[in-house]
């Protein structure tokens, strides 16, 4: 059986204990509408951008994904 988003899945669980659960449902684009984690008016300050970009550069490699950039996120 294909799970369509297996990958949302993965990531949560690998999220989960890391980052805080607002954080996760913004990065899961779950927030209500106009709080999403790249909309303007997200409650996502910067430093939780910061510390959000770290936990998914681990979260890269510890999956061994290639391909993906987070630098811009980072800085």
């Amino acid at each position: 059986m294909e799970h369509p988003n297996w990958h949302r899945h993965t990531a949560r669980a690998f999220l989960s204990n890391k980052i805080s659960e607002p954080e996760i449902l913004a990065l899961l684009g779950h927030k209500s509408m106009q709080q999403e984690a790249a909309h303007p008016y997200s409650r996502l300050s910067s430093s939780q951008y910061s510390s959000i970009a770290h936990v998914l550069e681990q979260m890269k490699d510890h999956f061994n994904i290639t391909g993906i950039e987070l630098d811009v996120l980072i800085q």
